[in-house]
């Protein structure tokens, strides 16, 4: 199913719609999500919202298990001569879908907004940039996606319970 759905994605490029795609699967890198979440993380300070460590945390720890997974699982990447890109770490889970369902999550939890379904939207982007660019299987972006959205939440449990007890 994997390779039947990359195909599938890698038949249907666009000349057109190629450097829009790469544009965005650079930009969304994982250390540059780290740096908006650190922004937002300072922001929230500034602002003295609660838990204003939830953004960095939340993104930090997602970005931690998917490198760390990547190691443990060593799922080769799709051919060489399937990407447009060259990634060279594993492939197991997508590092750029965990760390953008991570930051969707935070954004989501955070702002309860019907602005925030264009945040999934993009999150959604990023994980079929990287099939489109053909470095990752679709399974890896699912479970990058699921991961960040994960842990995202369970920072968001845990803090927010550490920040009740704290108050009372």
């Amino acid at each position: 199913m994997d390779a039947y759905l990359l195909d599938f994605v890698i038949q249907h490029r666009e000349e057109a719609v190629t450097p829009w795609v790469v544009a965005l699967t650079t930009a969304t890198r994982p250390a540059f999500v780290m740096v908006g979440a650190l922004v937002a993380s300072a922001l929230l300070m500034v602002t003295h919202r609660a838990m204003p460590l939830f953004p960095a945390a939340a993104v930090g720890l997602s970005w931690v298990s998917s490198t760390a997974l990547k190691y443990v699982c060593g799922r080769e990447r799709p051919s060489r001569e399937l990407q447009l890109l060259y990634e060279y770490n594993p492939s197991f889970p997508s590092g750029h879908a965990t760390t953008a369902f991570a930051a969707a999550m935070v954004l989501a939890l955070l702002c309860r907004r019907w602005w925030v379904l264009t945040v999934w939207i993009v999150a959604a982007a990023v994980g079929l940039s990287r099939l489109y660019v053909g470095v990752h299987w679709p399974s890896d972006v699912l479970a990058g996606a699921l991961l960040g959205a994960a842990i995202a939440a369970a920072t968001f449990a845990v803090m927010r319970k550490v920040a009740a007890e704290g108050a009372s």
